[in-house]
């Protein structure tokens, strides 16, 4: 993985000096001023490898274990309900009419 920047770091973390860049690259994060919000990209590899086991990997350095969070999902992206065909569970095109089944009908669920 490499972390990559994104719209919402304000802030960089440079390696330490007793390592070199190949070691570890620049960190962008937001500092929310509780938390450190970094980005990272996968390779295909990495990726296959996720999709393959389902499972990723955290370690953290040193000796303490501080509370951690990896997710998928933005945090920066507003969280609105999705919604469905009730009938086929596919998208509706207009809101109203589904485009994959035309049926009338629709339900909410949170992603």
């Amino acid at each position: 993985m490499i972390p990559i920047d994104f719209p919402e770091a304000n802030r960089t973390f440079t390696r330490p000096a007793d390592m070199t860049d190949e070691e570890c690259a620049p960190l962008r994060v937001h500092d929310t001023g509780e938390a450190l919000v970094s980005c990272w990209q996968l390779s295909p590899e990495e990726l296959a490898e996720v999709q393959r086991t389902g499972v990723v990997w955290l370690w953290v350095f040193g000796r303490g274990m501080p509370p951690v969070a990896v997710q998928g999902a933005s945090p920066f992206k507003s969280h609105k309900p999705t919604v469905v065909c009730s009938s086929c569970k596919q998208h509706p095109g207009d809101g109203t009419y589904c485009s994959a089944c035309g049926a009338l009908g629709r339900e909410e669920f949170a992603p």
